[in-house]
C-alpha cells in the first residue's frame, strides 16, 4: 500500500530531448517534479542501466514516467522505447510518453507500436500528460496535478540534472504552466497569437527574466541554424535532411508560443515527407518571413 508520503511526493520524470530550448521550457512545465535530462537515446539508456536502476525490481528506485523526443540525434524515440521495453526488471514497464512537434498519424502510430503509451505535442501539455497516464497509472495523474498546482507544502522550482546537447544543460529556476486539455493523440498547436498571448506571457513568467532571456537567445541561434539547413537541403533536393530540419525548427519555436512559424515548419515537413516533396520549394521564401517576424517578437 502506498504512504501518504508516495502519493504527493514529486514525480521523478526522465526527460529525454535534445534541444535546448525545449529542454528549458519543459522543465519550467514540470516545475515541483524532480527531472533528469538526457541529450540522446544513447544517454537515456544508460542513466536507466545504471547501477541504481539496473536490474531492480524497486520502482521506487526507477523514475516514475519517461518523456521521449521521437527525433533525437543518434536514433529515433520508437528505438528507445523498444530497448527500454526489452530492459530487466521495473524499467521494462515504465510509462512512456512520446512528445514531440509532429504529430502525423505514422507518429502515433509508431509510437504506439513500440510501447509508447500516448504521443503529445510541443509544447507540454499538463492536462494531456495527465490524461494519458490516467487509464495505465492514475497515482501518477493525481501526483502530476499536484505538481502542476505547486506541491502540499512545496515553493521550490523542479531540480534539473544530467547533460543535454553538448552536456550543457544546466538547472533553471521556474513554475510551472496551466494550459488547456486536450487529447493525447490529438495534434494541438501553440504559438503566439490574439488568442494565446495569456499563454506566451505565462510563459514569460515561468521561465523567469534571465530564463526568458536565454532561451531566446538559444533560439535565435538554433533556428537560424535550422532555417540555413532547410535552404541548403532544398537546393540540394534532400527533402529527408529538409524534413528533419523542418521538424527541429517547428519544436522549438512551438515551445516558445511561435505559432505561424510553428505551423509553417510543420507543413513544410510534411510536404517533404509526402509523395511531392519538390513542391516544399513553394514554401521557402514564406518561412524566412515567419522567421523574421518571430524573432522580432520574441527579442522585441
Amino acid at each position: 500500500m502506498k504512504s501518504a508520503q508516495d502519493l504527493t511526493r514529486p514525480l521523478r520524470v526522465l526527460v529525454v530531448e535534445d534541444d535546448l530550448v525545449n529542454q528549458r521550457v519543459t522543465t519550467a512545465n514540470l516545475s515541483g517534479h524532480e527531472i533528469t535530462m538526457a541529450g540522446t537515446g544513447t544517454e537515456a539508456l544508460a542513466a536507466l542501466r545504471c547501477e541504481k536502476f539496473a536490474g531492480t525490481s524497486d520502482v521506487s528506485a526507477l523514475p516514475d514516467l519517461v518523456l521521449l523526443d521521437l527525433f533525437l540525434p543518434d536514433m529515433t524515440g520508437e528505438e528507445v522505447c523498444r530497448r527500454i521495453r526489452g530492459m530487466a526488471g521495473g524499467a521494462a514497464v515504465l510509462p512512456v510518453v512520446a512528445y514531440t512537434a509532429s504529430q502525423e498519424p505514422m507518429d502515433v502510430d509508431s509510437a504506439r507500436e513500440a510501447g509508447m503509451i500516448a504521443c503529445l505535442g510541443k509544447p507540454l501539455d499538463l492536462q494531456a500528460l495527465r490524461q494519458a497516464l490516467r487509464g495505465v497509472r492514475p497515482d501518477l495523474a493525481a501526483r502530476l496535478v499536484l505538481g502542476g498546482r505547486g506541491l502540499p507544502g512545496q515553493q521550490a522550482p523542479s531540480a534539473m540534472s544530467g547533460i543535454g546537447r553538448s552536456g550543457s544543460a544546466r538547472p533553471m529556476s521556474s513554475q510551472g504552466l496551466n494550459h488547456a486539455a486536450s487529447s493525447p493523440y490529438t495534434a494541438h498547436s501553440s504559438g503566439v497569437s490574439a488568442s494565446s498571448e495569456e499563454e506566451w506571457a505565462g510563459l514569460r513568467t515561468a521561465l523567469g527574466t534571465a530564463g526568458w532571456a536565454e532561451a531566446v537567445e538559444i533560439f535565435r541561434e538554433d533556428s537560424q541554424r535550422y532555417v540555413a539547413a532547410i535552404s541548403a537541403a532544398a537546393a540540394a533536393e534532400d527533402w529527408s535532411a529538409l524534413a528533419a530540419a523542418a521538424h527541429k525548427l517547428a519544436g522549438c519555436s512551438g515551445s516558445l508560443q511561435q505559432k505561424a512559424l510553428k505551423n509553417h515548419a510543420s507543413r513544410l515537413e510534411r510536404q517533404c515527407r509526402g509523395p511531392a516533396p519538390t513542391l516544399a520549394r513553394n514554401l521557402l521564401a514564406e518561412l524566412e518571413t515567419h522567421w523574421k517576424t518571430s524573432l522580432r517578437q520574441l527579442e522585441g
